[in-house]
């Protein structure tokens, strides 16, 4: 989740993309979550900021991220080891996003 990858290459030395947006857009995801879900924790960690979500009385968890493309904006995406980050949907989708997330920890969210 690097600004040096490729996709960030567009972007000019005076746009940028601070990680302080990103943690802003992951907060209200956690918002979203954690209100609909009451059995999901959240957690916003490390540089660059990620959300570490959790079920409660489980160790299963999820970390997401929020990543920016030049061309289309800013973008929620899983964050699954080595792997290339997997987007699951724009920060525009806020609840479907908190749909998805709380769909693959295995809950049926109260709202949203």
């Amino acid at each position: 989740m690097s600004f040096d990858g490729p996709k960030h290459r567009g972007t000019r030395p005076d746009q940028s993309t601070p990680d302080s947006q990103r943690a802003v857009l992951l907060d209200e995801l956690g918002r979203e979550l954690v209100c609909a879900c009451q059995e999901l924790r959240v957690e916003r960690v490390g540089l660059p900021t990620r959300l570490v979500v959790t079920k409660h009385g489980s160790e299963a968890c999820e970390e997401v991220g929020c990543d920016f493309d030049a061309e289309t904006g800013w973008w929620f995406v899983w964050l699954w080891g080595e792997q290339q980050p997997q987007r699951i949907g724009h920060v525009r989708d806020v609840q479907q996003v908190a749909r998805s997330v709380a769909s693959v920890m295995g809950i049926r969210p109260l709202k949203v």
